[in-house]
Order: C-alpha cells, then sequence, then structure tokens
C-alpha cells in the first residue's frame, strides 16, 4: 500500500503513519491507566479518549485516501504541487481535530463556542476551499514554470492564506468581542497589507518578458 518511489508522498506516508502509531501507543497507554489517576477527571478520560481515537480515524482516512482513492501526487505535477497538497492534507487533519475539539466541549462541558465554529466555517474552511480550487487550475504551481518561480509561488499562496485566516478570525474576535479592538485594528491592518504586498511580489515574480 505504501509502496511509492515518490519523495513527497514517501514524506506524507511516514508522517502520517507517525502519528496513526503514536495515537495507537497513546490510546492503550489511556486505556491501561485509567480514569483513575491523580490530576483527571473521568471527563478529562474519555475526552482525551476520544480526541485519540479522532486522531488514529483522521490519519487511517489520510493514509488510505491519498494511496488507494485519490492521486494527490501525480507525476505530472511539480514538487511544489506536491508540497502543496500535503500541506492541504495537514490543514484538513487539523480542522477535523478542531470540530471535534469544538463537539466534544459541548457534550461534556456544556459550552459552545460560535466564534471558535464560525472561524472553522467562515476561515480555515473556505480560504483551503478556494486556493486549492486556483491551485488545481495549473497556472500557478506547474512544470512549465522552473523550479524557483514554483517555490516563490507557493510560499506566496501560504503566506497569503495565512494572512487571509488571520484576517477572517480577527474580524470575527471584533463581532464577538472576544479581544480589545484597540489591538485587533492595527493586526487587521497589518494582514491585509502583507497581502497585498505578497500579491504584488508574486505579480512580479510571474510577469511575463
Amino acid at each position: 500500500m505504501f509502496r511509492t518511489t515518490d519523495k513527497v508522498k514517501k514524506i506524507s506516508n511516514i508522517f502520517f503513519f507517525s502519528i496513526l502509531v503514536l495515537s495507537v501507543i497513546s490510546i492503550v497507554s489511556l486505556i491501561a491507566t485509567g480514569p483513575n489517576v491523580e490530576g483527571r477527571t473521568e471527563k478529562d478520560f474519555y475526552i482525551n479518549l476520544i480526541m485519540l481515537i479522532v486522531y488514529f480515524l483522521t490519519t487511517c482516512g489520510i493514509l488510505y485516501s491519498t494511496n488507494k482513492l485519490i492521486e494527490i501526487y501525480k507525476d505530472e505535477y511539480p514538487t511544489s504541487r506536491k508540497i502543496y497538497n500535503l500541506f492541504v492534507c495537514i490543514s484538513a487533519m487539523s480542522i477535523v481535530i478542531m470540530f471535534c475539539s469544538l463537539i466534544l466541549t459541548y457534550v461534556y462541558m456544556s459550552t459552545f463556542s460560535v466564534y471558535s465554529l464560525l472561524c472553522i466555517f467562515l476561515g480555515y474552511i473556505p480560504i483551503y476551499v478556494v486556493a486549492t480550487y486556483i491551485v488545481s487550475k495549473g497556472k500557478i504551481l506547474n512544470k512549465e514554470n522552473d523550479s524557483n518561480k514554483n517555490i516563490m509561488n507557493l510560499i506566496a499562496v501560504i503566506i497569503i492564506m495565512n494572512y487571509a485566516i488571520n484576517a477572517v478570525v480577527l474580524v470575527l474576535q471584533m463581532l464577538f468581542d472576544v479581544t480589545d479592538i484597540i489591538i485587533i485594528l492595527p493586526n487587521l491592518c497589518w494582514a491585509f497589507i502583507w497581502i497585498f504586498i505578497v500579491l504584488i511580489a508574486y505579480k512580479l515574480v510571474n510577469k511575463e518578458a
């Protein structure tokens, strides 16, 4: 199942398989010690157990999907595109973990954060979907570009995604009064400034001679 000559795919398999093994070890260790440990409540035990199971199932799903169902490390993709796909897989796992943590907090602690939910569904998910759609069109990362240009484009995409997510999160913080607006506004301005700067840099790097 894991036989491959592609370096990025090998790294991906090793990374997710390592998390899978660690999650299994952690689950066995947690069950062996049980909830009757000093400083650990029964709620903590079940929350930790469920989260570890989520880690296990998520990594299993990613490993199976990337090796059997979806070919995201195709030979026709440049290395930069493969690295981007790996980055998206890791980010997808993080989003699943965040969402499950939110649900568990509601189930066991009877507290629900609408702010955190909106950060996931208005920030992370839409930006990753839009970025992946744009990258999948093959104009930003392709084998026609030289490797340096693809690397610069990859860095630009990731930076823009990061600052776009930060901008959405900052706006939500302002709407839900999570942080003082005096702190939010300068950070929000800097987020848009950096997005603008990176977009200009991207245009200059990809400017046709």
